[in-house]
């Protein structure tokens, strides 16, 4: 069976998620100096601080899920990897597009990950 993966879609979104789950940990993280150290001054830097802990948790948890979905690693085996070795007995004459859509190109846009397996 005939491989076609967009490798290009697929490290973007592996740097993607790493660093939404870094900028949301450093949210997570900055919340502390201000509520301690700024809230003497004034009170408005409390709702400063709920806008990086709610910002900073959406990002951290978005990024989380980014990096389950994307990263590969002996516990979890990515999809397209575990849809790969259960095609792998078929011939040559198939052929996998995976992931076929990506930012860049018209299409469904609900679509974020399309998989078709093309008869030649």
């Amino acid at each position: 069976m005939r491989i076609y993966r967009n490798t290009g879609y697929i490290d973007s979104a592996k740097r993607r998620t790493k660093l939404m789950a870094l900028g949301g940990f450093l949210l997570l993280i900055a919340t502390f100096p201000v509520a301690f150290f700024m809230s003497s001054r004034s009170n408005n830097f409390i709702f400063i601080t709920y806008i990086f802990l709610i910002i900073g948790f959406i990002l951290f948890n978005r990024g989380m899920q980014g990096i389950g979905r994307w990263g590969n690693n002996a516990r979890h085996m990515r999809e397209d990897f575990a849809l790969d070795n259960e095609l792998k007995p078929l011939s040559d004459r198939y052929a996998l597009a995976d992931p076929l859509w990506s930012p860049g190109q018209q299409g469904h846009r609900s679509c974020a990950r399309c998989i078709r397996a093309v008869c030649w």
